[in-house]
């Protein structure tokens, strides 16, 4: 098993991940305002989406595609 010391960094790598958010705006399962400090705290892109339910893949689908797109184009 390999050593997990070079991930070791004091407060996290995952702050040098680009993070893209979609933030469904009636979502009951996940309130926005805690996807929207999540998203902050990781300087995340957010798209947000007026309401929205938790499941916005399924009711937004063109939505969420331009953003994984946008995501996509600013990681090549």
């Amino acid at each position: 098993m390999q050593s997990t010391d070079r991930f070791a960094r004091p407060g996290g790598r995952w702050k040098l991940v680009p993070s893209w958010f979609v933030i469904p705006t009636a979502d009951n399962v996940i309130p926005p305002a805690v996807q929207r400090f999540m998203a902050k705290r990781v300087g995340g892109k957010v798209k947000e989406v007026p309401g929205a339910s938790h499941v916005v893949m399924m009711s937004r689908p063109d939505t969420v595609v331009r953003h994984i797109l946008s995501a996509y184009a600013a990681t090549r």
